[in-house]
């Protein structure tokens, strides 16, 4: 693992300055501000797939997000499922 490493420094990423970018979707905030909640009052959850390919078999990057359509209020108890609306 540390020649593959090695190789990546030396051979593919050049001696430059590079940034980590992250790309972020206000889909979090949203679900709580429609449910009328604070971030410490409830959790959502999603699951993301990185496909890399088209259907031509093409280099074509993208994201498949599944995505609550709500959040869950925090209880003393069972946390309780608030569905908010779908966004426009």
């Amino acid at each position: 693992m540390a020649q593959s490493a090695a190789h990546l420094v030396d051979h593919v990423i050049p001696h430059v300055p590079v940034r980590q970018w992250v790309l972020l979707l206000p889909i979090t905030r949203l679900l709580f501000d429609q449910a009328g909640l604070k971030a410490d009052q409830a959790d959502s959850g999603a699951v993301t797939l990185i496909q890399r390919f088209g259907s031509a078999a093409n280099l074509n990057i993208h994201l498949h997000c599944l995505v609550l359509g709500g959040v869950y209020r925090r209880t003393d108890g069972e946390p309780v499922f608030v569905e908010v609306p779908a966004p426009t």
